[in-house]
């Protein structure tokens, strides 16, 4: 069976350990970002090893990159097979600053598409080559 080693009650929360799961239908990015996220809060060291092809990777790439971004470090093993694990240890996030929050993409090419059907054009800010988005996040 697949469980998060989660702990909760009304004082604290605890994370430790291995996590074994599946990431297809089972296991989407969201919730595995969720879980790289929550991970460096509890104390102890997490893994979480993918046994299916995790087909969502590049959500999880962006996830890492904003972790990053906050001072707390994912470390992938296998990042080239589609099973790949992630090792987290305890961290503090921090903020950075200030931080650019892009446009979602994917919702641009809607506008983008109408303009090249119609032979119109639109002007979409914050979505360029230098958009993880396009580009991806990756050591």
């Amino acid at each position: 069976m697949n469980a998060t080693p989660m702990l909760y009650n009304s004082s604290h929360m605890c994370w430790g350990g291995f996590v074994h799961t599946c990431a297809n239908d089972v296991l989407q990015s969201q919730f595995l970002s969720a879980m790289l996220m929550a991970a460096p809060l509890g104390g102890k060291g997490v893994r979480v090893e993918i046994v299916d092809e995790l087909i969502s990777k590049p959500y999880v790439e962006l996830t890492r990159g904003l972790m990053r971004k906050f001072g707390v470090d994912v470390q992938v093993e296998n990042w080239e097979s589609p099973t790949p694990s992630y090792l987290i240890e305890p961290s503090v996030y921090q903020s950075p600053g200030s931080i650019l929050v892009e446009g979602d993409a994917s919702s641009a090419s809607y506008f983008l598409a109408g303009a090249a059907i119609t032979g119109g054009t639109v002007k979409v800010i914050g979505c360029g080559s230098a958009s993880v988005q396009v580009s991806g996040v990756r050591d």
